[in-house]
């Protein structure tokens, strides 16, 4: 009997029928659903006003739903996506100034667990002083990342990381309000 069901699984496999391919992560074969066409495989994320996750629970419990209605896991990633907001999500006016640098001096310099940060320069006093400020004029903005090779490392793309602190050198302040943060499913 269980020789039966496995080669019906076979068969309905190569036939290319929906939904008959089995979940290499499971003990026991499971049919695995595949993905209504047109719908992204992504799921939200909450953070508070100090960057921590809220909704780890339901952020594990929606990965792990659509782990599910993946076929083959090793043909794609999850990645972590961070967009600004629109108002944000421009190119930069001023002299734009990029520094990478390793993880470790990252760190030092933004702050303990980032990979990466913007420190807008506003000029005052006619143009004869400076200083780092989010709320001046913001003639200049300098950009620590770390390397792409880093950023890749860990399933973030290096224009995304780009776009998102080039949005802190408009003025999108550090709490992040208005961010639409979420994990999606990209294929390779």
């Amino acid at each position: 009997m269980k020789a039966a069901i496995i080669a019906g699984c076979v068969v309905l496999s190569v036939l290319g029928v929906p939904g008959a391919h089995a979940n290499p992560d499971s003990l026991y074969p499971k049919p695995v659903k595949t993905k209504p066409a047109g719908v992204a495989r992504e799921c939200a994320t909450k953070l508070s006003v100090d960057g921590k996750l809220e909704n780890e629970r339901e952020l594990k419990t929606c990965v792990k739903t659509w782990n599910a209605t993946i076929a083959n896991p090793a043909k794609g990633h999850w990645k972590w996506n961070w967009p600004p907001p629109a108002e944000y999500d421009k190119p930069y006016e001023g002299i734009l100034m990029f520094q990478r640098l390793p993880l470790e001096q990252i760190q030092k310099i933004c702050a303990p667990g980032q990979i990466g940060c913007a420190m807008p320069i506003s000029t005052f006093n006619g143009g004869k002083q400076w200083q780092i400020n989010i709320n001046g004029n913001r003639v200049a903005c300098v950009i620590f990342l770390v390397p792409d090779s880093y950023l890749k490392e860990h399933h973030q793309d290096p224009k995304d990381a780009i776009r998102h602190e080039t949005a802190h050198c408009n003025g999108w302040p550090g709490d992040h309000p208005n961010s639409q943060s979420k994990w999606e499913w990209v294929e390779k």
